[in-house]
């Protein structure tokens, strides 16, 4: 059976003021021993973990109440209802450069969402694995030993105070960091199938209506999906790990915006000013070609203060490696429009660099232009139109065209040229590549055969 079918959880026991004192106390696992969790307590996988410290995760959520609904927002926050809770078990590699072999239980931890805010318990595991037992309202840290090339390493972890759930947990982020469709529009397994958790959850009921349009949805790319470009795993990092804080109404005091909803040109990242700049007042938050002067690399990489600044001992490296090669490798041919326009027109303000301006009369708008790499200026530089054909029979429609690096393109399509809707098919998801695509996509003829397709491209 693979179909999530959603049932009520009546196990769970997590209060505020008198916790259960251990793990196994909370009802949240049928078999503590190989954490099979108890009725209506659902895995998932968010598409980019939070860093850990080099821990491995893994996760539940639950709605106890059967009748409680999720509300869906494709771009927003999504709502939870009163009772809703998450749970993060977390697991140590005895080796860190083998996090697939032997490691250690070391936490479970729980959010629980109440009317007008959440709390968080965190369980620690004892030395036998056998059990875990409530951390005190102040937190607790602890060391472990872990290979570290091949050399013994005692390793600190912090277990967080119950105040400092909500200094991540915050209302600003809605409270549930990793539960929002760029982090959700993912597959995960259910029994003997593989579906995306938004349709999975949609179809078993957790959300206030039906969501439509699953195919067309966004979602963060890991920081090792070399097939997306630089630019968009770095902005999912970001978003993964920093938006907490670092957004419009956060309590960052940083000018900078981690959202993904922002564009990057307009997120005050690259060249972005600061509040703190260290020793040197040429920092920025990125700057082109310069590691030295871009403060989110010298932060993350452990100058202080340090960044993230709680929740972390650890240095996480594939974050750092990633960021240096977006600034060193990415960032000095990047354009932003403004400089594009003063590239190809000498100024911004030329009335022949406006946006919707077509100066060369090819049919493309500077906007479309920019996005696609064409030359303004040039009629014959444009960008290749798609091909679209149709199976023996009509059954099919094949679809074709090139996708642009670090750009998404979507299939939008209409049957009046006037009113056009995303094409909502498989394969027509909104990635940005490191390199020029060539994609194809093939879905069922809906029996229309006067219908129109365009391509719409935008950048992160």
């Amino acid at each position: 059976m693979g179909q999530l079918i959603r049932q009520p959880n009546t196990t769970l026991i997590l209060s505020k003021s008198a916790p259960p004192a251990t793990l196994s106390g909370t009802g949240a696992f049928a078999n503590l021993a190989t954490l099979a969790p108890n009725p209506g307590i659902v895995p998932f996988a968010p598409n980019v973990s939070f860093w850990s410290d080099y821990a491995e995760k893994s996760r539940w959520f639950t709605v106890p109440n059967i009748n409680d609904k999720i509300t869906f927002s494709a771009d927003g926050h999504w709502t939870f209802p009163t009772g809703m809770v998450w749970v993060k078990h977390f697991d140590l590699p005895n080796e860190r450069t083998n996090p697939a072999g032997p490691s250690r239980r070391i936490e479970t931890r729980f959010l629980v969402k109440t009317a007008d805010s959440i709390f968080g318990l965190t369980y620690q595991w004892r030395e036998d694995q056998t059990e875990a037992d409530l951390v005190g309202n102040d937190g607790a840290d602890a060391f472990y030993t872990v290979l570290v090339k091949g050399e013994p390493t005692l390793q600190r972890w912090h277990y967080p105070a119950r105040y400092e759930c909500l200094q991540c947990h915050a209302p600003v982020a809605n409270h549930s960091l990793g539960f929002n469709t760029r982090q959700m529009n993912a597959s995960h397994i259910y029994g003997a199938q593989t579906l995306n958790q938004i349709q999975a959850l949609s179809d078993a009921g957790y959300f206030t209506a039906p969501v439509s349009g699953v195919n067309g949805l966004p979602a963060l790319a890991k920081a090792s999906d070399t097939s997306q470009s630089l630019e968009w795993r770095v902005r999912s990092y970001f978003a993964a790990n920093c938006v907490q804080c670092h957004q419009p109404g956060a309590a960052s005091y940083a000018n900078w915006d981690a959202r993904p909803t922002t564009p990057t040109d307009s997120a005050e990242m690259i060249n972005g000013m600061l509040n703190y700049v260290g020793n040197d007042p040429t920092n920025r938050f990125v700057v082109a070609g310069q590691p030295s002067h871009s403060m989110a690399l010298l932060r993350l990489a452990g100058k202080e203060p340090r960044m993230p600044p709680i929740s972390t001992t650890e240095l996480d490296p594939g974050a750092i490696r990633l960021l240096q090669d977006w600034i060193t490798e990415s960032l000095p041919t990047r354009l932003s429009f403004p400089q594009w326009q003063t590239r190809y027109f000498g100024s911004a303000e030329n009335p022949d660099a406006a946006a919707a301006a077509d100066p060369d009369r090819d049919g493309q708008i500077n906007l479309q232009e920019f996005l696609a790499y064409t030359e303004p200026i040039l009629a014959s530089s444009a960008f290749p139109l798609p091909e679209g054909s149709t199976s023996e029979g009509g059954s099919e429609v094949r679809f074709q065209f090139s996708q642009p690096p670090n750009r998404a393109v979507l299939v939008e399509t209409s049957t009046n040229l006037t009113n056009w809707t995303l094409w909502d098919v498989p394969g027509n998801s909104p990635t940005y590549p490191a390199a020029t695509e060539s994609r194809t996509i093939i879905a069922p003829a809906d029996g229309d055969r006067h219908r129109a397709f365009r391509l719409r491209l935008s950048a992160p």
